[in-house]
């Protein structure tokens, strides 16, 4: 699968290092030291994805993408940064832009990898695209709160994280967007009870894990969480009133994905509207790469 890749960094090892990677992974790569210079290449040729930095001088990666969404509507656009994706939430939620990678020390080739294929093929659903190859992936279906913390059990035992800090990740992370993923799967709004609906929709629960990481996505089949919805969220409980207290910290719906990014080195959202949302949670082996915690929302 051979496609073009814009690289966009002002600091020329990570150009280089990037354009290196990609050119190896069978894609026509170039690169640019800044979006001024970037935009110049675009009106020439097209790309398939731009992948570039967030702070660069002349022109900020959020200025250069914004650009490039209302130019080349057709390019795929990712951040990646040095600094925590954090600092960045409520430009992130004004702009809509759901996918941005960090640059950890070690860099975390694999994820680059993962991420830009995934884009690029737009074949995102599944844990099958987020871990190794030979992985082998066990799924349940679950129709109930009660099944849910039964199963949590289960794949605490199948991902071997019984050990009591993995243990406690696994269950708060589950524990939040099983439930999440009961509501949306079940009906049109989260305000609704789920003891009103006539028959329950089971949600798909799959796990694995490979020699670096282990992970876990939860699949409803409503569709119906939005981008821009997560992006609200997570940045209403980041961002500060007046008294620096989170704005969300009284909000009734949110704080599950927030608090599911919290536990989590990777959080994915997939959404196709109307038909189905997968959440994958990633957590690393490795401690090293526990505290990059990249972004990645896609809608397809």
């Amino acid at each position: 699968m051979q496609k073009k890749i814009l690289i966009v960094d002002d600091e020329p090892a990570l150009r280089e290092l990037l354009v290196n990677f990609l050119s190896m992974e069978g894609h026509l790569v170039k690169s640019a030291e800044s979006g001024i210079a970037a935009l110049a290449i675009l009106e020439k040729e097209f790309f398939d994805l731009v992948l570039s930095d967030v702070r660069m001088p002349g022109m900020t990666g959020f200025e250069f993408l914004k650009q490039v969404k209302s130019k080349y509507p057709s390019t795929k656009r990712v951040l990646i940064t040095t600094y925590d994706v954090e600092d960045y939430m409520e430009l992130l939620f004004e702009q809509d832009q759901g996918n941005v990678l960090t640059k950890g020390v070690p860099f975390n080739f694999e994820e680059i990898r993962l991420v830009i294929n995934n884009l690029l093929s737009e074949r995102i659903f599944g844990l099958s695209h987020y871990l190794n190859s030979a992985t082998k992936i066990e799924c349940l279906k679950i129709a109930s709160l009660e099944n849910a913390e039964e199963s949590v059990k289960k794949v605490a035992v199948c991902l071997e994280v019984m050990e009591s800090p993995r243990l406690m990740k696994l269950k708060i992370v589950l524990g939040e967007i099983l439930t999440n993923a009961l509501m949306y799967g079940n009906n049109s709004s989260p305000d609704a009870s789920l003891t009103m609906t006539k028959e329950i929709t089971p949600i798909l629960l799959s796990y694995g894990k490979d020699s670096e990481k282990y992970a876990v996505s939860v699949e409803d089949a409503g569709g119906r969480l939005k981008k821009s919805t997560v992006l609200y969220w997570l940045n209403r409980q980041l961002s500060k009133d007046a008294a620096g207290l989170p704005r969300g910290l009284y909000d009734t719906h949110g704080r599950g994905i927030f608090i599911t990014r919290e536990y989590a080195d990777r959080l994915i959202i997939n959404i196709q509207k109307n038909i189905k949302t997968e959440v994958i949670v990633i957590n690393y082996f490795n401690p090293q790469y526990q505290n990059h915690k990249p972004l990645s929302i896609y809608e397809v």
